[in-house]
Protein backbone atom coordinates (compact mmCIF):
# COMPACT_ATOMS: atom_id res chain seq x y z
CA UNK A 1 0.00 0.00 0.00
CA UNK A 2 1.40 3.09 -0.93
CA UNK A 3 1.64 6.19 1.43
CA UNK A 4 -0.84 8.17 -0.76
CA UNK A 5 -3.23 5.48 -0.42
CA UNK A 6 -2.85 4.95 3.40
CA UNK A 7 -3.63 9.02 4.11
CA UNK A 8 -6.64 8.28 1.76
CA UNK A 9 -7.89 5.42 3.97
CA UNK A 10 -7.19 6.93 7.14
CA UNK A 11 -8.69 10.28 5.51
CA UNK A 12 -12.16 7.80 4.78
CA UNK A 13 -11.67 6.30 8.19
CA UNK A 14 -12.24 9.44 9.70
CA UNK A 15 -14.82 11.14 8.07
CA UNK A 16 -16.98 7.95 8.50
CA UNK A 17 -16.43 8.17 12.39
CA UNK A 18 -17.10 12.18 11.96
CA UNK A 19 -20.14 11.21 9.75
CA UNK A 20 -21.33 8.75 12.66
CA UNK A 21 -20.66 10.82 15.68
CA UNK A 22 -22.19 13.74 14.17
CA UNK A 23 -25.57 12.03 12.90
CA UNK A 24 -25.46 10.88 16.95
CA UNK A 25 -24.87 14.33 18.13
CA UNK A 26 -27.37 16.12 15.93
CA UNK A 27 -30.03 13.27 17.37
CA UNK A 28 -29.02 14.52 20.95
CA UNK A 29 -29.70 17.73 19.89
CA UNK A 30 -32.71 17.61 18.31
CA UNK A 31 -33.69 15.75 21.67
CA UNK A 32 -32.67 18.37 23.81
CA UNK A 33 -34.17 20.92 21.68
CA UNK A 34 -37.23 19.08 21.99
CA UNK A 35 -37.25 19.09 25.57
CA UNK A 36 -36.12 22.71 25.76
CA UNK A 37 -38.64 24.33 23.34
CA UNK A 38 -41.39 21.67 24.12
CA UNK A 39 -43.76 23.51 22.45
CA UNK A 40 -44.77 25.92 24.46
CA UNK A 41 -45.23 29.30 22.75
CA UNK A 42 -43.76 31.82 25.79
CA UNK A 43 -40.18 32.24 26.62
CA UNK A 44 -39.32 29.75 29.35
CA UNK A 45 -37.69 32.88 31.12
CA UNK A 46 -40.24 34.75 30.83
CA UNK A 47 -42.93 31.92 32.05
CA UNK A 48 -40.38 31.04 35.12
CA UNK A 49 -40.66 34.69 36.07
CA UNK A 50 -44.09 34.54 35.84
CA UNK A 51 -44.58 31.48 38.08
CA UNK A 52 -41.62 33.00 40.82
CA UNK A 53 -44.55 36.37 40.99
CA UNK A 54 -47.03 33.95 41.73
CA UNK A 55 -45.62 31.92 44.09
CA UNK A 56 -44.12 35.06 45.74
CA UNK A 57 -47.83 36.29 46.07
CA UNK A 58 -49.19 33.37 47.21
CA UNK A 59 -46.42 33.15 50.41
CA UNK A 60 -46.99 36.66 50.90
CA UNK A 61 -50.69 35.93 51.73
CA UNK A 62 -49.84 32.76 53.59
CA UNK A 63 -47.38 34.83 55.90
CA UNK A 64 -50.61 37.63 55.95
CA UNK A 65 -52.62 34.40 57.63
CA UNK A 66 -50.28 32.91 59.94
CA UNK A 67 -48.96 35.88 61.48
CA UNK A 68 -52.17 36.60 63.14
CA UNK A 69 -52.32 32.64 64.31
CA UNK A 70 -48.88 33.27 65.93
CA UNK A 71 -50.28 36.03 68.07
CA UNK A 72 -53.42 33.68 69.06
CA UNK A 73 -51.60 30.58 69.64
CA UNK A 74 -49.07 32.71 71.89
CA UNK A 75 -52.33 34.13 73.70
CA UNK A 76 -53.75 30.43 73.96
CA UNK A 77 -50.43 29.34 75.51
CA UNK A 78 -50.39 31.90 78.72
CA UNK A 79 -53.82 31.28 79.15
CA UNK A 80 -53.28 27.41 79.60
CA UNK A 81 -50.35 28.17 81.75
CA UNK A 82 -52.29 30.47 83.84
CA UNK A 83 -54.75 27.81 84.26
CA UNK A 84 -52.27 25.41 85.39
CA UNK A 85 -50.76 28.03 87.23
CA UNK A 86 -54.47 28.08 89.26
CA UNK A 87 -55.13 24.48 89.70
CA UNK A 88 -51.36 24.32 91.48
CA UNK A 89 -52.12 27.05 93.58
CA UNK A 90 -55.49 25.02 94.22
CA UNK A 91 -54.26 21.68 94.74
CA UNK A 92 -51.94 23.11 97.22
CA UNK A 93 -55.11 25.21 99.07
CA UNK A 94 -56.73 21.89 99.59
CA UNK A 95 -53.99 20.49 100.62
CA UNK A 96 -53.93 22.49 103.21
CA UNK A 97 -57.16 22.87 104.19
CA UNK A 98 -57.56 19.11 104.53
CA UNK A 99 -54.35 18.87 106.84
CA UNK A 100 -56.10 21.76 108.99
CA UNK A 101 -59.55 19.89 108.82
CA UNK A 102 -59.54 16.42 107.80
CA UNK A 103 -62.52 15.29 106.10
CA UNK A 104 -64.92 13.76 108.45
CA UNK A 105 -65.71 9.39 107.64
CA UNK A 106 -68.63 8.07 107.17
CA UNK A 107 -70.02 4.68 107.85
CA UNK A 108 -69.68 3.97 104.43
CA UNK A 109 -65.48 4.53 105.02
CA UNK A 110 -65.55 2.07 107.46
CA UNK A 111 -67.30 -1.06 105.37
Amino acid sequence: MTEGTLIALVNGVFSVIIIVLGARLSTKVKAVRNQVENGHTTNMREEGDERHEESIRKLDELIGIVEPMKKDIRGLRESVSRLWQRADSNREKIHQLELTNPPKQTRSDHE
